[in-house]
């Protein structure tokens, strides 16, 4: 989540480059949110079944997706 926002802001800092800049940051954009979104979806899931359950394997996967989102 807070690489989305991140990612965000920095979008609207880079608000003010011309055209060719603008392509390269929506495609660096849309590059990292469509690696990161599964991995989110994928953590999200988990937690909430581990969460509702107390399965320690669900845990693991959450811990698991986290750690890829961070690289």
């Amino acid at each position: 989540m807070n690489r989305y926002i991140c990612l965000l802001i920095f979008a609207f800092m880079i608000a003010g480059c011309n055209n060719n800049d603008e392509k390269v940051l929506k495609d660096i954009l849309s590059s990292t949110e469509s690696s990161i979104h599964p991995l989110y979806i994928q953590s999200s899931n988990a937690y909430w079944n581990g969460t509702i359950s107390g399965d320690s394997e669900e845990f693991a996967k959450y811990s698991e997706a986290n750690i890829a989102m961070s690289r």
